[in-house]
């Protein structure tokens, strides 16, 4: 009896997870935003170009396998019991600058909604990641969930179709493509970019910005931290060659506009259909690799 009432008290509270955590995650984003709505309302739309590294951080959370003991199957055959749920790539506790980064990330995405950012990509960006499995930049298991998800980003050039054309063959022969592909580009603007930058190593890296200023966006929104050191250290020159556009960090972003930041975990229940485990989180605080189960897929 007691072990029954104690079931329907763990099912009337993860009831109210489910019904009220997607409205406390809206207020937290709200609370985030509130004293720079103002200032924002007068700026938006604020378009943003998401750099590939900023898609896989998204994925906030996956689906895992939770192992709930072994049991004796017709009291003779013992075999493992569980259930899949979803949980949280990080902890709470996570000191990093990736999870600052995403923290505020939760709340920029959210704003999207609203209509104050409009967040694009680009056929070169999209070129990067169709050579790479779906799963490493977006959400494609079951339960998992994305800050992107259900979001509009759409390319500001077109598509790009190598994946497709050249399909089967080796990522690095697809990279080559699209490094010769740029190089056989006549853009002065984006030698110029190229040239500052330090040559052939930023190819990409220099056309992803040289788009996002042909484009007229607020910024090229990146995590990763060379490049936006380097693009820093070089910013002068890069405002004198023409390309004014800025390169920042979610939490640059953010600290520029006055946001606040969101922890992730509150979007545990938002979207949620599967079992949810907002209190686990993956030991290395990783994405896995692969939406297959394994031994690494598994919390007890």
């Amino acid at each position: 009896m007691i072990e029954s009432l104690y079931q329907r008290i763990r099912q009337f509270r993860e009831h109210l997870k489910f019904k009220y955590m997607p409205r406390l995650a809206e207020w937290a984003v709200w609370a985030a935003s509130i004293n720079s709505m103002p200032k924002l309302q007068a700026m938006k739309p604020i378009k943003l170009l998401l750099d590939s590294n900023i898609h896989a951080h998204a994925v906030t959370h996956e689906d895992a396998w939770i192992d709930t003991g072994t049991v004796l199957w017709g009291g003779v055959q013992p075999i493992e019991t569980g259930y899949a749920a979803r949980i949280p790539v990080h902890s709470t506790e996570n000191k990093s600058r990736e999870y600052k980064d995403i923290c505020h990330l939760t709340v920029i995405t959210r704003l999207v909604r609203k209509g104050v950012f409009e967040l694009y990509t680009s056929s070169e960006l999209m070129s990067e990641r169709d050579r790479h499995p779906p799963a490493r930049f977006d959400n494609v298991t079951y339960s998992g969930f994305s800050l992107l998800d259900g979001l509009k980003v759409e390319s500001l050039d077109g598509w790009n179709f190598d994946a497709y054309v050249m399909h089967g063959l080796s990522t690095d022969v697809l990279q080559r493509a699209q490094s010769a592909r740029l190089k056989g580009s006549d853009d002065r603007l984006y030698e110029a970019i190229l040239k500052t930058l330090g040559g052939e190593a930023h190819s990409q890296d220099a056309w992803h910005i040289r788009t996002a200023q042909v484009h007229g966006m607020y910024a090229f929104v990146t995590m990763d931290y060379k490049l936006v050191r380097l693009a820093t250290a070089q910013r002068e020159r890069l405002i004198k060659l023409g390309a004014e556009v800025q390169i920042l960090t979610p939490s640059q972003l953010a600290k520029q506009l006055s946001l606040g930041e969101v922890p992730p975990y509150l979007f545990s229940y938002n979207n949620a259909s599967f079992p949810v485990r907002a209190d686990l989180h993956w030991p290395d605080e990783r994405r896995r690799r692969t939406v297959r189960r394994s031994h690494r897929d598994r919390r007890s």
